[in-house]
């Protein structure tokens, strides 16, 4: 399963365990074993412009993610069904000054400007059926460029390298996910944030006589 998530501004020093972003988003999972996760940004720490052009919803939200649609292995623990992530895959970040976004049409997303992608790894969830959607993983950043807002340079890379990524949600009744499955997938909406993980000290110098 690929993560949610993402994802950060700014060299401001949080708190420990303080979210670097917070999110809101759509998980579409396949009826092939695989998924793929869309949404926006509604915090990213130490971000000094606004994040809507108007209101708090997806289609005005100035930042925005999407993952590329990867397979998962999908196990039946008997109340529901445990998703879990086969290797690494991308999430990619992009800013767009004139967002028109729509959870109907994803490509919406993952436009215009991609300002980062991250590495997924170690992503699982859990599907309980009327009840609990839940996610944990993490990601690494691969890649990110400068853009500006209002005048100033901002790059992801700012907050860090490795976050812990974790979402929940209201996943969908026995009945709904039998309407969803004529259309080959199912969605859930989720919320979820990323925190930054401690940055690693370097190696002792090796003081051994040469």
């Amino acid at each position: 399963m690929k993560p949610l998530l993402p994802l950060l501004l700014s060299g401001l020093c949080l708190a420990a365990d303080a979210p670097s972003a917070r999110v809101s988003g759509r998980v579409a999972i396949g009826m092939d074993q695989t998924v793929e996760m869309i949404g926006y940004y509604t915090h990213i720490a130490g971000f000094q412009a606004p994040l809507f052009a108007s209101g708090t919803a997806e289609k005005t939200a100035y930042f925005s993610f999407r993952t590329e649609r990867a397979p998962v292995q999908t196990t039946n623990d008997g109340t529901g069904f445990k998703l879990k992530q086969s290797g690494e895959e991308l999430l990619h970040v992009y800013y767009h000054p004139l967002p028109d976004r729509d959870f109907a049409k994803p490509d919406t997303f993952a436009e215009v400007q991609m300002i980062a992608s991250y590495k997924t790894r170690g992503g699982e969830a859990s599907v309980t059926p009327g009840g609990q959607f839940s996610y944990s993983g993490d990601i690494s950043l691969h890649a990110s460029s400068d853009f500006v807002v209002e005048g100033k340079k901002y790059n992801l890379r700012d907050l860090g390298l490795e976050f812990t990524l974790k979402a929940s949600g209201t996943s969908p009744s026995i009945e709904e996910l039998g309407r969803q499955a004529s259309t080959g997938k199912f969605t859930v909406n989720f919320t979820g944030s990323a925190v930054a993980k401690p940055a690693q000290p370097p190696p002792p110098p090796d003081t051994r006589s040469r």
